[in-house]
């Protein structure tokens, strides 16, 4: 699998982006859970492709 990194990752991994604040932080916490709720599943949960 390839890995598409965009502009935000990559100055993240140079060093280059600020690190998100602890109000961001509790931001996407909220949106998290206001997803979760929602749609009964974690966003970042890695699924297995049922594909062979």
């Amino acid at each position: 699998m390839t890995s598409n990194k965009g502009s935000l990752q990559r100055r993240i991994a140079a060093g280059e982006a600020d690190p998100i604040s602890d109000r961001e932080r509790a931001q996407l916490q909220e949106i998290r859970q206001t997803y979760i709720r929602r749609f009964g599943v974690d966003p970042e949960a890695h699924t297995v492709s049922k594909t062979a």
